[in-house]
């Protein structure tokens, strides 16, 4: 098995990815997928992995405030930054759920735009910076 995905492995790196398209060649379809390539890996795509981290680091802040609630009361501040981690983890399980369904990818943009900012995360909104320090 190992031999048969080593040589697979090869051939594709001598070969490149080929796809039958009608008047098309393999050279094209491989710039093609390249600038693809280029396009997915654009600072666009990178701020919002930014984005998908900072949340994740909200989500651990807020679990830290989470843990400290079973052992003090907790202050204004910490309840409501608790309050706001809480509601966007429903957005973003939302979402997710929107976007596991069948044709989920396609449907997840005409629901942000017709529903708005209220569905995203926090981080996502472009208006306001809510990041903890």
């Amino acid at each position: 098995m190992n031999l048969l995905f080593e040589n697979w492995r090869k051939y594709l790196a001598n070969e490149g990815i080929a796809a039958y398209i009608p008047r098309s060649s393999e050279r094209k379809m491989n710039k093609a997928i390249k600038e693809l390539e280029i396009e997915i890996a654009g600072p666009e795509h990178k701020s919002t992995w930014d984005k998908i981290k900072q949340e994740i680091k909200e989500t651990g802040e807020a679990y830290e405030i989470l843990k400290k609630s079973f052992r003090q009361k907790l202050t204004d501040e910490e309840k409501g930054t608790l309050w706001m981690q809480i509601k966007d983890l429903a957005k973003g399980t939302a979402l997710g759920a929107i976007f596991a369904t069948p044709g989920g990818l396609l449907l997840v943009p005409f629901v942000i735009k017709f529903i708005g900012d209220s569905m995203l995360p926090s981080a996502f909104k472009k208006e306001e910076e809510t990041y903890i320090k």
